[in-house]
């Protein structure tokens, strides 16, 4: 990843996007598909990250970071404040666009100082997440409107916003995220799992950051009250060794598999490998993860709150795209595995419901709906065609 350059781009771009930090997980691959979505569709895009937390392999080309370690002390964020200006002034995009907190925060007021004729935002958090000075922020954005549009992830996140006021409801919309139709192999699937697969009559697959807003410990708790069930745990995290520890006190190592993190390919495989995906999180903004596995082959099983059930379609009919359970109810979840273990018909009923809930989420359907924001401030084109890549 380079730092950034001392002299300015021949050519402006159009589009800017800035994230918050380089790292595994569903943000940098919603970061890569958008920005390659958009260079499909003929538009000239850069994508920066405030930071680098860890290497990630991206399909995006054009990708830089303005500073490789997350940043420490009181004159951190004045200093990537002032780089991030310094490379707008540079790249003269038409357009840029923020996503996640500290991005949104500083990309609107480094966008304007810079001469950016339209500055955007997108949160996919909730706003209990933020801390206060990043909720302040959102506000002076929105007032001043430095940020002319607020896109959120998923309804709940607006709705959470709303005590910001009504300079804030009135620059808000909503965009869900979208990912595109994943291309499973199964031969990527890892040995041990489908070592584990030999020997349990379900298998439930997991991804996320070993954490406690992850709350994967539910389904290890759940998993003791179901027996010839296997869990596969992808991620890493502040609470691997208590989660191994509690396997191994509930004497559940033999039916759980600890993957550490995964690339795209290997967790598209997951999906389609495994007969049940579960999402036990206690909080969500719109989680790519449970996105992806409507796409999959198995059911889903996710806590009730707002933004898993706004995924799963449970006020959409004719029928939910899957089940939700307390997130720190253990019985509950070990109902559910023990239902789906014991009756196939209705495992496959619901995942045929969450591939017909699939359509909902497309890369083409989200990517449409920024490009119409845009295209109403007159900033791109109407007539971008996608490019022959995008097409074939």
């Amino acid at each position: 990843m380079s730092q950034p350059k001392a002299t300015a781009e021949r050519d402006p771009i159009d589009i800017l996007l800035v994230f918050t930090k380089l790292a595994p997980g569903g943000t940098t691959m919603h970061a890569d598909d958008l920005a390659q979505g958009l260079a499909q569709r003929g538009l000239r895009c850069r994508l920066i990250f405030l930071y680098a937390e860890e290497a990630v392999e991206l399909g995006f080309a054009d990708v830089e970071c303005l500073e490789s370690a997350p940043p420490t002390g009181a004159a951190a964020y004045p200093r990537l404040l002032w780089r991030l200006y310094r490379r707008i002034a540079q790249l003269r995009p038409k357009i840029v666009h923020g996503a996640m907190p500290l991005a949104a925060n500083l990309s609107p007021l480094a966008g304007w100082a810079a001469g950016a004729r339209v500055r955007t935002i997108a949160q996919h958090i909730v706003a209990e997440d933020l801390r206060a000075s990043q909720l302040f922020m959102e506000r002076v954005n929105a007032v001043t409107g430095l940020a002319q549009k607020n896109v959120c992830v998923s309804h709940a996140v607006l709705e959470s916003f709303q005590g910001l006021g009504r300079a804030h409801q009135d620059r808000a919309t909503v965009i869900q995220n979208g990912v595109p139709a994943p291309k499973a192999q199964d031969s990527l699937i890892p040995a041990s799992v489908l070592e584990l697969r030999q020997s349990v009559d379900l298998l439930a697959y997991c991804a996320g950051a070993l954490n406690e807003r992850k709350n994967q410990r539910v389904l290890i708790d759940a998993l003791a009250e179901a027996e010839r069930v296997g869990l596969v745990l992808a991620g890493d995290g502040p609470d691997r060794r208590a989660l191994v520890a509690q396997a191994e006190r509930l004497n559940l190592s033999d039916r759980i598999v600890f993957l550490g993190h995964v690339d795209k390919p290997v967790a598209e495989a997951l999906h389609h490998g495994c007969d049940l995906f579960a999402l036990p999180s206690l909080r969500e903004g719109l989680p790519l993860v449970l996105i992806e596995a409507l796409f999959g082959s198995g059911c889903l099983v996710a806590s009730d709150i707002a933004p898993n059930a706004e995924v799963l379609g449970l006020s959409v009919p004719p029928s939910p795209a899957g089940l939700l359970a307390a997130p720190r109810d253990a019985a509950a979840w070990g109902r559910i595995l023990r239902r789906l273990r014991d009756d196939p018909g209705e495992r496959a009923a619901l995942a045929a419901a969450a591939r017909a809930r699939s359509t909902a989420f497309s890369a083409d359907a989200m990517i449409a709906a920024y490009l119409e924001i845009w295209r109403n401030s007159g900033a791109v084109a109407p007539d971008k065609p996608l490019s022959p890549l995008a097409k074939a």
